[in-house]
């Protein structure tokens, strides 16, 4: 099965939390913030990684993949990557992901 549709959406993501720490706003409060890295699986077809740089990727099917290499690889050269994030409204926002998205935490 090849992906054929120019139309995405987000279906899985899994949220992988290295390391945690607070810091104070500025009116004083605490937040804990997260560095974490994320697949973001779209149609339920292949990945798109958010690194713990920030930056967004669809990875090669040796990095990762989701259903099937040859649909990963397909993505890699098919699809614009800003055109997915642009649809999907993904964003490097842990707190966001969480609430938006069917999401689980995974720990390295």
């Amino acid at each position: 099965m090849k992906p054929t549709t120019d139309v995405f959406a987000v279906t899985d993501i899994q949220i992988f939390d290295y390391k945690n720490y607070s810091q104070t706003n500025d009116d004083g409060d605490f937040k804990t913030c997260f560095e974490f890295s994320a697949n973001i699986v779209i149609n339920n077809l292949f990945i798109v990684q958010l690194g713990s740089d920030g930056h967004f990727d669809i990875p090669t099917s040796d990095e990762c993949f989701w259903g099937s290499e040859d649909i990963q690889d397909h993505a890699v050269k098919n699809y614009i990557l800003d055109d997915i994030i642009e649809q999907t409204g993904i964003r490097n926002d842990r707190e966001y992901l969480i609430e938006n998205y069917p999401v689980e935490i995974m720990f390295p």
